[in-house]
């Protein structure tokens, strides 16, 4: 027991994968400890940092996400589901400009999978006007 308790201390991956299971059983303050000290011992752990700042989310604590979705998506730059959550949580914090800039790169992400095909535009222009003007309004 306690060489299992030190080998979560000091393994980022075991912390997390500890975490994840307690997520799913809904323990999710224990969770969040968990992913904490995951992040404690390496602060670019890419699941610690997307699930704590998917955790926040959830929670709309967007100001406590946004910077540990920000470090996710600095560590996995390509990652479709960092940047579309990331994008989520600016939006929901009135930053629409910088949301779409990270859906924008969700956008290209796809393009690139799809090499030959083109798809539509995902963010009209007319869309983009409608959205800022309704957080304007907000």
């Amino acid at each position: 027991m306690i060489l299992v308790i030190a080998l979560l201390l000091a393994d980022p991956a075991a912390l997390s994968a500890e975490a994840a299971k307690l997520a799913q059983a809904q323990r999710l303050e224990e969770a969040k400890n968990l992913w904490e000290k995951a992040l404690a011992a390496d602060p670019k752990f890419f699941p610690a940092l997307f699930n704590l700042g998917f955790f926040h989310f959830n929670a709309k604590r967007f100001e406590k996400a946004i910077p540990l979705l920000e470090r996710a998506a600095g560590v996995r730059p390509a990652d479709f589901n960092t940047r579309y959550v990331l994008g989520a949580a600016l939006s929901q914090a009135g930053r629409v400009d910088d949301a779409l800039r990270h859906w924008r790169q969700v956008h290209h992400g796809i393009l690139q999978a799809l090499p030959g095909r083109r798809l539509p535009a995902l963010y009209p222009a007319r869309q983009v006007r409608r959205t800022r003007a309704c957080t304007r309004r907000n």
